[in-house]
């Protein structure tokens, strides 16, 4: 996706080459004579660091024509533990391409207000980092308990026409600031969220300041980044144009750079080897994306010949813009339809429609109107029908193409919600029956393991793709992870194709016989049986800490169990109370999440039937105690053990 975002910045880079302006940048100069800060915001006082100043300067400057961003950053972090002196033992400092570091001060101050600088000869480079680019690190000895670190450098890179700041993260942030510069006659846009203050436009410069911003812990169920304190920024005129970057002019840039180009020729040949001419649309679509994802090959960089279609459909490998092409000349060959989705994660951010820019733009997918389905070009284990899980629910950025003339044509472009799989769409669930082998040490256990939708297209792809080996793993830890000795006596797999996953309403059902003495205990003449294990590991949310986001599920589901235990002749079974729970969420009269247990016992068959449902991708946090009841419950049947007592003679 980095492709289509170059092109728009050298698309905008040419606005800023009318004037030139003497090369001055702001100066920071720290204190002489520092003195340790105190901490007057009660709360921050016994976390393990705080960011005491975070203050960050984006100059644009003209110089011989073209334009040049400085940057500079001034941090004071005090640290209070050993956990804070090991967050912050190393300054990290990100190099982009093109990017220069101008100017680096860094010093340490201790409990007693003694300073000690730093020799910038101690500066390391750090090459392509966990694949986050290049930096320069910077170690540091001598941070104390009660201490502070104050580093302040400039960096010289590549102008960009768009960018964002996000200031909050866990660590509290007493004083933040920020100011834009650009140059005279050019005009810039901001837009704040989370909470974070608007800026104000003061001799031509955007400068916001904001106050005691509160960490922001990392919780589980919650879309992270996207809720972190931040400001957005884009240029927005010079002296002859205003609304420089609109999602129609994203659109239309994006549209030159992956629909336009060569590559006819080659997919025509390539669509008719598929000898698929006279079929319906939606089958050639099919033939399409299975040729491509079971023959082609990703190849990671960013290559101008792989992002070649006719190079691609001839060596049946190509970068991430290869093959987004590569579809688009496929679909051009057969005069087929479709709608470009450019949109990202919910956990990293969501599209706003009222401020135009490419940054939330990671993902590109096809939808085609008629069919109202998706094709999701990188994901090898989706077939033509839904929306990947992570983006669906998102904004997306939608433009149409048609076809006119003989070529492809740019309809128009909006911001939409990308739909997701309903719940109803995406039911999983375990049958199983149980019975005990004579010496009562034993169960055996005939199952169907049942999955639709979203877990249905994963569980396929694995099938299709793994070794023996990865097949046994996959039985033994997902299909009956909290089974410590299954032992199985068959095995087979129902609707396992991944052609099967274009028809949703096939469920993957494994059929499997197995048998299990850890579910059985012996305890005297009593026989303890742990029922819950039937439906595997859950995830508990038994801390009781204070919730400060918002829920976020990566999707919609449904769960029904249906377990049957057969009671051997002789015996009583007790314990059933443990198997009536009713734990639901409730948001404007409306049922949104619940897990509902309930049993009936008849003819020495004990039958439990579990409903777990989740209707929304996301929650209020004010309803999350409701939703860890919920949560909680399965795990709490998971560990289920009902008795077998013998009967008196």
């Amino acid at each position: 996706m980095k492709t289509f975002k170059l092109t728009l910045f050298f698309v905008l880079c040419h606005l800023l080459v009318f004037a030139q302006v003497p090369n001055d940048i702001k100066k920071i100069k720290w204190k002489e004579n520092p003195k340790l800060h105190t901490i007057q915001h009660e709360s921050f006082q016994d976390e393990s660091a705080v960011i005491i100043l975070d203050k960050r300067i984006t100059e644009i400057k003209l110089i011989a024509g073209k334009a040049v961003e400085f940057y500079t950053i001034h941090k004071i972090i005090r640290v209070n533990d050993d956990a804070g002196i090991e967050r912050f033992n190393k300054v990290y400092i990100p190099i982009h391409k093109g990017g220069r570091l101008l100017d680096l001060q860094v010093r340490t101050i201790d409990s007693l207000s003694q300073t000690q600088n730093f020799n910038r000869s101690n500066l390391k480079k750090l090459d392509n980092a966990d694949g986050y680019g290049d930096f320069k690190i910077f170690a540091l000895e001598g941070l104390q308990k009660g201490g502070e670190l104050e580093y302040i450098y400039t960096l010289k890179r590549n102008f960009s026409a768009y960018n964002r700041e996000v200031y909050q993260s866990d660590i509290p942030v007493v004083n933040a600031k920020f100011e834009l510069v650009p140059p005279t006659g050019f005009g810039f846009v901001t837009k704040s969220y989370n909470g974070f203050p608007s800026s104000y436009v003061s001799n031509g410069a955007h400068h916001i300041s904001a106050m005691n911003i509160p960490a922001l812990p990392k919780e589980g169920y919650s879309s992270y980044k996207s809720k972190l304190m931040r400001v957005d920024y884009k240029i927005n005129s010079n002296a002859v144009n205003k609304n420089l970057i609109t999602w129609d002019h994203l659109a239309e840039n994006i549209f030159k750079n992956i629909v336009l180009g060569k590559g006819e020729s080659a997919a025509k040949k390539f669509v008719k080897s598929l000898d698929i001419m006279d079929k319906r649309a939606d089958e050639q679509l099919k033939a399409i994306e299975k040729e491509i994802k079971e023959t082609f090959t990703l190849k990671k960089g960013s290559s101008e010949e792989y992002s070649d279609p006719a190079y691609v459909l001839k060596n049946h490998t190509g970068t991430e813009m290869g093959i987004y092409r590569t579809y688009i000349k496929c679909f051009r060959a057969l005069d087929l339809p479709f709608t470009v989705v450019l949109s990202s994660g919910r956990a990293l951010g969501q599209i706003d429609e009222s401020f135009a820019h490419p940054m939330d733009l990671n993902d590109i997918i096809f939808y085609f109107p008629r069919h109202q389905k998706f094709i999701c070009p990188l994901n090898r284990g989706m077939r033509f029908g839904a929306a990947p899980e992570s983006i669906a629910g998102n904004n997306g950025l939608f433009f149409n193409c048609y076809y006119l003339d003989n070529q492809i044509k740019l309809i128009s472009a909006y911001v939409g919600e990308i739909p997701f799989l309903p719940a109803e769409e995406n039911n999983q669930g375990v049958h199983a029956d149980i019975h005990f082998n004579k010496q009562m040490d034993e169960v055996s256990i005939k199952q169907k393991h049942m999955s639709q939708g979203y877990l249905a297209y994963i569980f396929r792809f694995i099938f299709a793709t793994a070794d023996e080996e990865q097949k046994q793993d996959f039985k033994m830890q997902v299909l009956a992870s909290a089974i410590e000795d299954i032992q199985y006596q068959s095995f087979e797999v129902e609707n396992g194709e991944l052609e099967d996953s274009y028809d949703n309403s096939k469920y993957l059902i494994f059929h499997s016989e197995y048998t299990s003495q850890s579910m059985v205990e012996n305890a005297g003449e009593d026989v303890l049986l742990s029922v819950g294990k039937i439906i595997g590991r859950q995830m508990e949310l038994y801390d009781e800490k204070h919730r400060v986001t918002d829920v976020v599920l990566n999707q919609t589901k449904r769960y029904t169990h249906k377990i049957r235990v057969h009671i051997p002749e002789g015996y009583t079974i007790k314990g059933l109370d443990q198997l009536n729970i009713n734990n639901k969420v409730v948001v404007d009269e409306k049922e949104v999440m619940k897990f509902e247990a309930s049993y009936t016992l008849e003819n020495s068959v004990l039958a439990i039937l579990i409903h777990e449902n989740y209707e929304v991708l996301e929650l209020d946090k004010a309803y999350y105690e409701d939703y860890r009841k919920v949560i909680n419950s399965a795990a709490d049947f998971n560990k289920v053990t009902l008795v077998l007592q013998p009967l008196e003679q």
